[in-house]
């Protein structure tokens, strides 16, 4: 009988080691996504923002489409601060997916989608490709760029007003997203620039490098010094002489 409980034991442990494994292993689902739409932003192409509330803390996997670039991923701690997160993009028989570790439930993916036309009016169409499971609510929001105009949305935005920065931000409720299934938005705009509404982080000019002339003033101390040295030193052996 001692031999039996010992063996139902072993089996219940077993069983539960592997349910944690495949727990662990399955990725996280996505309660709400919000897609936000920057055209030239800090860059002239298209930043693609994604912020995802998990079910759990986890990996997930985010549907993108071919072509982008994936710029940052990151995770919101407790407080409420981004922290980096380990993220790259994993090539799935369903579907191109950029995979992040998020050991909280929120998470950012920035990406950059080179499809803005050089020409004063700009339209482009952003398609989330299909995600592995259902999603909850999905939101878009568009953020046009400074010195633009006749905005417009396909299918059609409610305007939220200006940002911080003097830009038109609108936004669309999309609901729910079921698994296996596409989305896409439509934005249009009027600008003259093919310039970014902001300078790219990092970019600034370096500071001007000191004159040469400056970093020759230490040895020119100095030989002035020895100059005085021997001047100095010759008077000495000069006046010497004479009283000799």
């Amino acid at each position: 009988m001692r031999g039996l409980l010992l063996l139902l034991v072993a089996l219940l442990l077993a069983l539960t080691s592997l349910t944690k494994a495949q727990a662990q292993g399955q990725p996280s689902q996505i309660e709400s996504l919000t897609v936000s739409l920057l055209p030239q932003y800090d860059d002239p192409r298209l930043l693609v923002i994604y912020n995802a509330t998990l079910d759990a803390p986890g990996e997930v996997l985010l549907g993108a489409p071919s072509g982008v670039e994936l710029h940052a991923a990151a995770y919101r701690d407790e407080a409420g601060t981004l922290r980096d997160a380990e993220a790259g993009f994993r090539a799935e028989s369903d579907g191109r997916f950029i995979r992040v570790d998020a050991p909280t439930r929120e998470v950012q993916v920035e990406l950059y989608y080179d499809v803005i036309p050089r020409q004063p009016q700009r339209s482009v169409t952003f398609t989330l490709p299909r995600q592995r499971y259902d999603v909850e609510n999905l939101t878009w929001t568009a953020t046009f760029p400074t010195s633009s105009s006749d905005a417009g949305a396909e299918p059609p935005m409610t305007p939220l007003g200006l940002n911080h920065f003097g830009m038109l931000e609108w936004q669309r409720e999309a609901g729910p997203l079921p698994a296996g299934e596409t989305a896409a938005q439509t934005i249009s705009w009027l600008r003259e620039s093919d310039a970014p509404s902001f300078e790219v982080p990092g970019a600034e000019a370096a500071p001007a490098p000191e004159p040469p002339s400056r970093s020759w003033l230490p040895y020119t101390g100095a030989f002035l010094a020895f100059l005085v040295g021997v001047l100095l030193v010759a008077n000495g052996i000069h006046r010497q002489r004479r009283a000799a």
